[in-house]
């Protein structure tokens, strides 16, 4: 169980450190609020990701093409990261622990996970596999997989909160909306990821 542990431990870890929508609101939602909710938006793959394990446990071998449902999931999410990126395009000067509105980091976290295409495609593809790959010799190789994956992806998540916390009081003022701002455009920049990614899926586009 150990070599399984640590391998779903490191592809984890490189998942959580990886730029991304998620990455991107854990940051902003520890700017804009506090550590807190930054915390809560790295939580929420353990929150939203159980029936998508099961889900493609389940089908890794009757599921063949996925590609057209995988499309609307990444224009759906293209939609919802699109939005956060104005949204935070609009940011104005705060003061460090004030926000002009009420945190929803959790709810907006869950529909960004939700809605990109980029957790299906790895466990249809790679988490999947690889966790029955590992169960041949017993629950505990899969079970130990997967318990390995959502702890370094977590691990890594909050470490990037941890981390815009602690820098967040040299962020006040003028400084904080230029970073919301460009925190902002990255966001942007995912939206067209995630909608190539749709045209690709729909097979309209070449990879």
């Amino acid at each position: 169980m150990l070599p399984a542990l640590l391998s779903g431990l490191l592809l984890g870890l490189a998942a959580g450190f990886s730029p991304g929508p998620l990455s991107v609101l854990v940051i902003s939602s520890t700017l804009r609020h506090n550590l807190r909710e930054g915390v809560k938006v790295a939580l929420v793959p353990v929150l939203s990701d159980a029936p998508l394990v099961a889900l493609s446990l389940y089908l890794l071998r009757s599921l063949e093409d996925h590609a057209t449902l995988l499309g609307v999931i990444s224009l759906a999410g293209a939609v919802v990261v699109l939005r956060l990126g104005l949204g935070s395009l609009r940011t104005t000067a705060l003061v460090v622990g004030e926000s002009a509105e009420a945190p929803r980091s959790l709810r907006q976290g869950f529909w960004v996970n939700l809605l990109s295409p980029h957790p299906y495609l790895f466990w249809f593809t790679v988490g999947a596999p690889q966790a029955v790959l590992l169960s041949q010799d017993g629950w505990s190789g899969g079970a130990g997989f997967i318990a390995g994956f959502y702890a370094g992806l977590v691990a890594a998540k909050i470490s990037i909160a941890l981390v815009c916390a602690r820098a967040k009081s040299l962020l006040t003022g003028r400084y904080y909306a230029h970073v919301m701002r460009a925190l902002g455009l990255l966001l942007l920049v995912f939206s067209l990821v995630l909608l190539k990614d749709a045209l690709v899926l729909f097979g309209w586009l070449r990879p």
